[in-house]
Formats: structure tokens, C-alpha cells, sequence
């Protein structure tokens, strides 16, 4: 027996030395046998390049080297004891572990109300395979148990691991024990092994101890390198002394310990030589950074990945090999994607780790959309995102169809359920209403025999995707294949479909495949989605494969509901990825922090050193403390690790920083949740063996917004923007301008777009901008329609005024444009339909006081308030078909509060306190005199040409001293009359001069705003009084007419508020006013 284990500091070359002995193994003996056991599949594949480009290799070529990490080997053993196992995966085991579960609920004393859990059977999995690696029988941690807690997961693992042996199953901790009695039932198995290297470690769990120590007794020569850190084994060395102390227990008197010498540092960096030896040590002597370690500060994660997408393509076009430069995330999830698009923005050649999660990619999220609808009740937005989607086609649906029902599910108010969506096909588009000037809102451009076909085809469509209630499993997963279809268009078919084909051979529903092997498509985008096919179909697979298994077991697989089935593929499809590229040859890596450990690189980057992210936080026990994990013992030994001694991050970090050669980069996030963000102990620590480092961070920190600087600019964008920061900066600008005179020359239509657009902002800015870049229209061809908007047969309404008053930009985007939010129906009433409702009431309350020639005075006051409680009664009951609204919960207590606020309304006009003798002086004798009265007439434009206006007036009172008239709100804020002569608010104006041109014999008083939350009147015109603001108000409307005439559609809000041009713009997010004042 000839084993030994090999220390060294680390980073000194310990893996190097393994290979200069198998070398020289192979040199002598080329075709004996050698397992090499590593930690990790990247270390493996840098072992065997290594080895190939070893020069003690004769033509690099190698005879009898297998290679394994632990989960390999077990396997390795157990095929050549000849009694390999049925090995379950991980899916499999949850379901399995489920089943056991179910079978003890009953007996379990504290965790039965939640057994059945998804979140407990996931802890129990972890907590078992913990267990296992620890090779606690589940009779030694029955006999261990103290409580409740204990008793329930030792009568779990009994359980499960009886139901593993009964059927001969193993799972993949429980293969390292059967590997182990394979070695104890045929002492020759491995014997026939003659080198056995196993590097990479800096942790032994008890089995794989065990195992190693059971290879040693029969395999020739055993050789195993370790870290050593000498005279530090309490701090920074105790993760590495732990795992000695453990493999020397496993091997007893076999274990032997010898001191590799050191290998010659002169290719590594002064600067990294010194961070190893003194990081950690609160006495390290400081020495100034020379080049060899970098520190960067950034605002949060995106900033960290962009200066290190940037330093990174540095290095590569000054000549740096990709396969030099490695990344290390100590959070993946985090900073994954930013390294993603850092890729593709510097067209990076990046490898990363892991795969991207099925579940980000485009045609599976499609696919799920699908497959929730029936969940959702094929509420509103669900169903047209689905019909839009380029994922699929249907034959009975086209491109107009969807528009077509995209509109009349907004008009009907289609929330949710296919009972809604069939009465909105079924009614038909309606009318766009204008100020309430459409009387019916009919249904128009389609035919009732287009809409029975429609109601048809959309109903089968929906029958299609909608799955069955209940289905096994195997059903559910062939109703989705059939949905998708199958892949009849390999890449290397040319073959055109034939009509007589596409006759005869049925298509899918969604016809996915088709559309994903689109002829437009780009062949990047086609490999990426069937590459997620394929993952997802290996997800039904394992589906599949658990089900058949528990079938063998005796276990019944009844149907399942649609929804659990759902909600289990969609836990799966979580942990699932696509399949990452199987090498980094040629690319920069980029890996976990525990992946990262033992591969040498020239250059690397370690991100996220900020509290919380590296090191990173220790996982909360779901079922024991730390000190109840020191507790548990069996025969006096522990059973159980503490999560601190499990999670050892600063001997992580330590050996991450020896792995760098020439440069060592690191980088952390400065701000988290709007705050500062506090370095982790790590960064500390790195920062402490130099001098002046807190002068070199600031140098090179990334302040928030700041844009890059010349020295670090990469494309073209941002060497743009950094030449204009720094001439806008007035730094020498020497090299700015040189940049500039390069982009001209290399990218000129980037820097002709640059150079136009500051021109027009420098015009803009000293008042002389070309009216083409001020929103006047000047295109020829669009001036035909621009006329038939504007011009003397166009109908203005009072509404449309207003916009335009309030910003001419806002009349062009809503009213030519017909650009509107796009907001998603909801239950209950929005502001227009309440509003709407009032109008109702109040129109059919009125008409039945006119009819009964009732004045509008206190004496009246109780008849009025019985006319208003019988309109709200008729009015109620058809308020959501008449107005568009679906009913909420809460419908019956907004009829109460509806009906107490118009009381009062009513109750302030009959009382006087609505318009009052301040307002319009004596009104005697007042009634109501007309009620939504439409109206129709024309003024003259200065050049003569007729602007002609319609709409319909609320309400018109008549008094023995003339015509009043009202405008309902159904609010409370107040109007004031320099919104009218400023053009905001031209309604009363306009309805009295609709008076004059219908009743120009009759005397008027004037007209005001009624407010129904506040109960008086607020904006009132009153004829004797203010002649001069209607004056000034006609002149208004003509010049905003013939402003909209000439095609000039500014950005001038008349009365901005909060930078937008009214407290409410819908189209804020287009407007150049709300950009131009976000720095004010």
C-alpha cells in the first residue's frame, strides 16, 4: 500500500504535480491503469488539456486514463462488481420520497399537517441525502432522536430508504454505499488499478473518506494533494485541516502527509504572490499595487458586469486568449443574465457555467401562456397575447381577426370566461362615441353572419388549447405534443410542402413547429428554441419515466387535476436548463464560485464582494439550530455538520484569488435599495496587504449614471457619449475630438445621426427650430389627411378643443393619430362610466320633473328626490350592458353611494345652493327645459372658412329671466374660467354659442359646471359679465383651428403640471416636454 497525501499551499502547484508523475507513469508504463478522481467536470477538462499539452506526453496521446468525480466512480464500481443499480433521479426521488411520506402522515407526530407540502418534501430530500453523505444509517438517527422533530424524520428516512431497498433502487448518495459494500464484498475489485490521483478537494464527506480509504487498501499507488496553510489551520486553513482530519480518520494508519515543494512563482504577479500570503492576516505587512490586482466599485451588479465586459474585451484585443480569462459569481442567479447581454453588446465570447433556465426562453414562455389560459378563466389579455403570438398561426383566425377581437373585447368589457367573450363577438364592434354625440352605439363594419363565424372559430380555437379537467399524466403530456406538433421540417429537409400534404396530413393546433422553422426566421433564433423543445421534452421524459417506476412499485397513478399537474411541471421546468455548450475552448469562462476552484487562468474576475453576496449568507435550517446540530450525537459521535462549518466562504475566497496568474480583478456592488452598500469581510481583507488602496478604488469607481470614460469606451455608442461628456465637461478635448474625428470617418452614419440631432437641440434651445422637428407637418402626402381632420366639412366637438388648448401635441397623437392607453378592463366602474351613470340618473330624473312642471325650489325638493330614486331604480339594473361595466362584489354598496351623492346633489339645485343668486342673480320660476340636448352649428374663420361643432349639452334650465346651462362633473374640482379663454375648457363657450345660433331670440343667462361630488357650480360664464373673456375665447378656437389647419402641432402645453401638460397626459412617455424637464 503506497498512499500518500500531497501538501501545498495553495496554488503551488499541486495539480501540477500529479501530472509530471502520471507522465512519467505513461512514459514508463504506457499502458498502465490510472483513475484520476477530480472535484468538478471544469477541472477535469483542464486536467486533461494539461496533461495533453504536457511535453512528457509522447504525440499527446494517452492509453488506459479514466477520469471521474465521486458520483462517477460509485458507478464505475458498481458496473464492475456486476450488480450496477436501478439509480432514480432527482425527480423520481421527490416523487418517490412523496409517496413514503403520504403512506407515514399518519403516524407522524409534529409534521403531518404539512407532509404533504412541496416545500417539506424538498427539505426532507436535502436533509436525507445530508444523512447519507454522512453515513448515518437511519437506525443510528432513530436512536438519536430526542423529540417530536426527530422521531418524524427518522421514521421518514427508515421508511424511504426500506421502500429503496425492497425494490432495489438507489439514489445518487445512496450509490457511494453500495459502492462501499461492493469494496467489502470483493476484495479484489479496483485491485487491478495501479495509479490512483485525486485532486481538486477541499472537502471529504464521510462516505467519500470511506471510500478512498477502501480504494487505498488494494489500488498499487494512491496519490491525493491537499491545501495546506501552514501555521493558520484555525482561520483561513481550517476548511482545508478539516478535510485531512477527516480522510486521515477514514484511513488510520495508512494516512501519510508530505510537503510538496513549493513550485517557482515567477509567472505569477508580485502583487497576487502578496495578497496570498497576507490576506486575512490583521498584521500583513502593505505594499503598493503594481499592476497585478484591480479593485472596482459600481453602482449595483449591471455596473460591476459592464467595467468587466469592458477590461475583459480589452485584454483580448491587445492579444489575450479567451480561454485565459475566467469570471467567477459567487451569486448566479444575479449576474448571469448581465453577463449574457454584456456578450452580445461586445461581442464577447463567453461560455457560461450553467444554461440558460428553460423557463426564459421565448417559445416556452409562448407555450406556458397556453397552457395557463384555462387557469386564468381566458381573462382579457391572456387570450390576445396568445393569438398575437409569432409562436403560432391559425387558419381560421388571421392578423385582422385578432385586431378585430382585440377591439370588441376592450368595448364590452371582456374580463374574463368564455360566456364574456361570446357576447362581445356576438354584439359586434361599437361606434367610437365622441362627447356622447352618437346616440346608439350600433355595431358597424362587419356582418352578423361574419360574427357567427368568428364566435365559431375563436370557440374551437379555445376548445383546443383548453385541457382536460383531469388526465393522468401521460394523457396531459401527449395533449401538449400534439399541441406543438411534431418537427417535420428537419434543418437538412428542403422538400416544399405540396398542397395534396397539407390536405391530408393534420395539422397541430398551434402549428408551433411551423412557425418556429419560419422562413424569416433567423437560424440563431430557430436553434435556440428547438434546443428548449428538446429540454422540455426531457422534462416529459422524466415525467414519464417517475411515473412508470411508481407504477412498478405498486403505487397507483390515478388522474390528476389540470392544476397540479401544472403546477408540478412548472416546478420542474424551474430547475430546469437548456443544455450550455460542452466546452469553453476558445471562450471566456464564466462560473460559480464552487466550480471555480483549481482552474488556473491568466486573468480573473471575482464579483458581488458586498455583505450578503460573497460571502454569501448561510441558508436557514428548517429544522435545527446550530446548537441542536451540535447536540445530536450517536455513540458520542456528531451526526450533523453546523451551517458554518458547512458554508466556509473565506477558504472559498482564498483559494479563488490563487487561481488568478497575471491579473487578479475584484468587483462590488455600492448601492442596494437606494443606500449604501457596505463591502463584505472579503473585499476588507484584500484590501488590507496594500497601500493607498482606498485612493486606487476611488480612482477607478463607477459613480451612478456616469458615463464611460474614453479609456474604457468599447462600441461606438459609448465612445460617442464619452466625447461628448467630455467636451459638454470642458476637459481638454484633444482626445474627445480625436474620437469624434474617428467615428466620422469609421461610422458615419452613428456620428451623422449625433451631429443632426445636437443641431436641433441647439436650435431648439435658442428658439429658431425648423418647424419639420417642431411637430409642424410639412410631408406633402400626409397633408390630404391632415385636411380630412381639419378642414370645413370636419366636425369639432368641444372635447377635441380642449385638447388641443391644453397641448397641440396631445390633440395630434390622440385625435389623428388615434394612439390611446391601453388599459385592461376591470370589474367594477372607472371614472368615465361613473361618471356616465350619474348622467343617466339625472338625465331621467330631470325629465320627469319637467313633465310634471315642477320649478326647482326648496317646496319641491321631496318630489325631486322621489323622480331621481325612481330613475336610479330603472337606471340599475341595465347600468352594466348600458355602460359597459362587469359587476364586482361590491356593486349593490356603489348603487347606495351612487344614489346618497346624487341625493345630495339634488337636494343643493332645489335648495339654492347649487347655482346661486351670486352666481347668475334672481332665476325665477327655473325648470328644467332641455335634457341632453344635441346640437350642430358653425362659426367662421377670420380667412371665412365655416369651423363646424357638435355635441350635447348636459342640461338647459329655463327662468323667467332667460336659458341657463349646465354642465355635469362628477367630481369636485374646481374650474376656473381662465381655463376657458385659455382654450382648456371650452365647453360652456361653445354650448352657448350653440344657444345663440338655435334660440338667438331668447335671453340667456350663462352656463356653468355643476359639480356632483362638491355641490355647487365652479367655472361659471355669465353673459352681462364676462363678454370680454368670450371674446376672447372665440378668438381662441379660431386660431387653435387654423393653427391645426397649418399642420402645427407643438409641443406647448398651455398650463404644465408636474412636466406634463395636464395633471393626467396619456402620452407623457412620448412627449419631448416630460423628457426635457426631467433634470429640472
Amino acid at each position: 500500500m503506497d498512499v500518500q497525501t500531497l501538501l501545498t499551499p495553495v496554488g503551488m502547484g499541486k495539480t501540477e504535480h500529479l501530472i509530471n508523475e502520471l507522465a512519467a507513469e505513461l512514459a514508463a508504463h504506457p499502458f498502465t491503469r490510472v483513475w484520476v478522481l477530480l472535484a468538478t467536470g471544469r477541472q477535469e477538462t483542464a486536467f486533461r488539456q494539461r496533461l495533453i499539452d504536457s511535453s512528457a506526453v509522447a504525440g499527446g496521446a494517452c492509453f488506459n486514463v479514466e477520469f471521474f468525480n465521486f458520483y462517477t466512480l460509485y458507478s464505475r464500481l458498481l458496473d464492475m462488481a456486476g450488480n450496477p443499480p436501478r439509480t432514480i433521479d432527482e425527480t423520481t426521488r421527490r416523487e418517490l420520497l412523496r409517496d413514503v411520506i403520504a403512506d407515514e402522515r399518519d403516524a407522524l407526530k409534529l409534521f403531518a399537517p404539512i407532509a404533504q407540502t412541496a416545500g417539506f418534501v424538498a427539505n426532507v430530500a436535502e436533509f436525507i441525502y445530508e444523512l447519507k453523505q454522512n453515513r448515518i444509517e437511519p437506525e443510528a438517527f432513530a436512536q438519536s432522536a430526542q423529540d417530536r422533530r426527530d422521531a418524524d424524520l427518522a421514521r421518514i428516512y427508515g421508511a424511504y430508504q426500506a421502500r429503496l431497498q425492497r425494490h432495489n433502487l438507489a439514489d445518487r448518495e445512496g450509490e457511494g454505499w453500495l459502492a462501499l459494500d461492493a469494496l467489502d464484498a470483493a476484495p479484489r475489485l479496483a485491485a487491478s488499478v495501479d495509479l490512483l490521483l485525486v485532486d481538486g478537494f477541499d472537502q471529504f464527506t464521510q462516505v467519500q473518506a470511506d471510500l478512498l480509504a477502501r480504494l487505498a487498501e488494494r489500488v498499487r499507488r494512491v496519490r491525493i494533494t491537499m491545501t495546506h496553510v501552514a501555521g493558520r489551520e484555525q482561520t483561513i486553513g481550517r476548511r482545508f485541516a478539516q478535510a485531512r482530519e477527516r480522510l486521515a480518520g477514514a484511513l488510520g494508519d495508512a494516512y501519510s502527509e508530505a510537503d510538496l515543494p513549493a513550485a517557482p512563482e515567477d509567472g505569477r504577479h508580485p502583487d497576487l504572490q502578496h495578497l496570498t500570503r497576507n490576506i486575512f492576516r490583521q498584521d500583513a505587512p502593505e505594499r503598493a499595487i503594481s499592476g497585478g490586482l484591480d479593485f472596482i466599485e459600481a453602482p449595483d451588479a449591471a455596473g460591476e458586469v459592464g467595467a468587466i465586459a469592458r477590461r475583459v474585451k480589452r485584454l483580448l484585443l491587445d492579444g489575450v486568449a479567451p480561454d485565459d480569462v475566467m469570471i467567477v459569481l459567487r451569486d448566479w442567479t444575479n449576474y448571469s443574465d448581465y453577463f449574457s447581454a454584456a456578450a452580445r453588446r461586445y461581442h464577447l465570447p463567453i461560455a457560461h457555467h450553467y444554461g440558460e433556465p428553460v423557463t426564459r426562453n421565448p417559445a416556452i414562455i409562448a407555450l406556458m401562456k397556453v397552457l395557463e389560459l384555462s387557469a386564468s378563466g381566458l381573462r382579457r389579455r391572456d387570450v390576445i397575447d396568445v393569438l398575437q403570438s409569432p409562436y403560432w398561426t391559425f387558419d381560421s383566425i388571421d392578423a385582422s381577426a385578432v385586431a378585430y377581437l382585440e377591439k370588441v373585447s376592450l368595448q364590452h368589457q371582456v374580463i374574463r370566461g368564455m360566456a364574456q367573450w361570446d357576447d362581445a363577438i356576438k354584439a359586434g364592434r361599437m361606434a367610437d362615441d365622441d362627447d356622447q354625440i352618437a346616440a346608439d352605439d350600433q355595431p358597424i363594419a362587419e356582418s352578423e353572419a361574419e360574427r357567427e363565424a368568428l364566435r365559431g372559430h375563436f370557440a374551437t380555437i379555445i376548445q383546443a388549447i383548453t385541457p382536460p379537467e383531469r388526465a393522468t399524466i401521460a394523457e396531459y403530456i401527449g395533449w401538449i405534443e400534439a399541441l406543438i406538433g411534431a418537427d417535420e421540417m428537419p434543418p437538412d429537409d428542403t422538400a416544399e410542402e405540396t398542397d395534396d400534404t397539407a390536405e391530408t396530413v393534420a395539422r397541430p393546433p398551434l402549428q408551433m413547429m411551423r412557425c418556429i422553422r419560419a422562413e424569416d426566421a433567423p437560424e440563431a433564433a430557430i436553434n435556440r428554441d428547438l434546443a428548449a423543445l428538446e429540454a422540455l421534452k426531457a422534462c416529459f421524459a422524466a415525467f414519464l419515466v417517475t411515473e412508470d417506476l411508481m407504477s412498478s412499485l405498486g403505487a397507483d397513478n390515478p388522474p390528476v387535476t389540470w392544476r397540479d399537474f401544472y403546477a408540478e411541471l412548472g416546478r420542474r421546468l424551474e430547475s430546469t436548463d437548456i443544455k450550455p455548450r460542452p466546452d469553453r475552448f476558445g471562450r471566456v469562462l464564466v462560473t460559480t464560485a464552487a466550480d471555480g476552484r483549481g482552474l488556473p487562468h491568466a486573468h480573473v474576475f471575482i464579483t458581488g464582494l458586498s455583505e450578503g453576496v460573497f460571502p454569501a449568507p448561510s441558508p436557514v435550517d428548517p429544522f435545527y439550530l446550530d446548537s441542536e446540530r451540535q447536540a445530536l450525537r450517536h455513540d458520542g459521535r456528531r451526526l450533523l455538520a453546523t451551517q458554518a462549518e458547512r458554508r466556509a466562504d473565506d477558504g472559498l475566497f482564498y483559494e479563488l484569488i490563487s487561481t488568478a496568474r497575471h491579473t487578479l480583478t475584484l468587483t462590488r456592488p455600492t448601492v442596494q435599495d437606494g443606500k449604501p452598500w457596505l463591502a463584505s469581510s472579503l473585499w476588507a481583507a484584500a484590501c488590507r496587504p496594500f497601500a493607498e488602496v482606498a485612493a486606487h478604488i476611488a480612482a477607478r469607481r463607477v459613480k451612478l449614471a456616469e458615463a464611460v470614460s474614453l479609456n474604457s469606451a468599447i462600441t461606438p455608442e459609448e465612445t460617442a457619449v464619452a466625447a461628448v461628456s467630455d467636451l459638454s465637461a470642458g476637459a481638454d478635448d484633444h482626445q474627445a475630438r480625436s474620437a469624434l474625428a474617428w467615428l466620422s470617418a469609421q461610422h458615419a452614419a452613428l456620428y451623422d445621426n449625433i451631429r443632426t440631432g445636437q443641431q436641433i437641440e441647439s436650435s431648439r434651445y435658442k428658439g429658431d427650430i425648423p418647424p419639420a422637428y417642431d411637430g409642424v407637418i410639412q410631408h406633402a402626402p400626409l397633408l390630404p389627411e391632415l385636411a380630412a381632420h381639419t378642414d370645413a366639412d370636419h366636425h369639432w366637438s368641444a372635447s377635441q378643443l380642449n385638447s388641443f388648448g391644453q397641448c397641440a401635441y396631445r390633440f395630434f397623437a390622440g385625435r389623428l393619430l388615434n394612439l390611446e392607453a391601453l388599459e385592461e378592463p376591470e370589474e367594477g366602474l372607472d371614472v368615465l362610466q361613473r361618471g356616465s351613470l350619474y348622467h343617466a340618473i339625472l338625465e331621467a330624473a330631470y325629465t320627469g320633473i319637467r313633465e310634471d312642471g315642477l320649478t326647482i325650489t326648496p317646496p319641491n325638493t321631496d318630489a325631486a328626490l322621489d323622480h331621481l330614486r325612481e330613475a336610479a331604480e330603472a337606471t340599475f339594473p341595465t347600468a352594466p350592458e348600458r355602460f359597459g361595466f362587469r359587476q364586482d362584489a361590491l356593486w349593490r354598496y356603489t348603487q347606495e353611494g351612487a344614489l346618497r351623492k346624487l341625493e345630495r346633489f339634488v337636494r343643493a339645485d332645489f335648495g339654492g345652493d347649487l347655482l346661486t343668486e351670486k352666481t347668475f342673480g334672481t332665476m325665477s320660476n327655473r325648470r328644467p327645459f332641455l335634457l341632453e340636448w344635441p346640437f350642430a352649428y358653425r362659426m367662421h374663420a377670420p380667412d371665412g372658412e365655416p369651423i363646424r361643432i357638435r355635441g350635447v349639452i348636459d342640461r338647459i334650465d329655463r327662468c323667467d329671466e332667460g336659458l341657463v346651462v349646465i354642465d355635469y362633473k362628477a367630481g369636485s374640482t374646481a374650474i376656473n374660467i381662465k381655463d376657458m379663454t385659455e382654450g382648456r375648457n371650452m365647453q360652456i363657450f361653445v354650448y352657448l354659442q350653440a344657444l345663440d345660433d338655435r334660440f338667438p331670440s331668447v335671453a340667456k343667462l350663462g352656463g356653468a359646471f355643476c359639480l356632483i361630488g362638491g355641490r355647487k357650480a365652479s367655472g361659471a360664464v355669465i353673459l352681462s359679465k364676462h363678454r370680454e373673456e368670450i371674446d376672447a375665447t372665440a378668438d381662441q378656437l379660431t386660431a387653435f383651428v387654423a393653427t391645426a389647419r397649418r399642420g402645427e402641432f407643438t409641443v406647448t402645453p398651455s398650463r404644465p403640471q408636474d412636466g406634463k401638460c395636464t395633471r393626467y397626459c396619456e402620452f407623457h412617455q412620448l412627449c419631448r416636454h416630460a423628457i426635457s424637464r426631467r433634470g429640472e
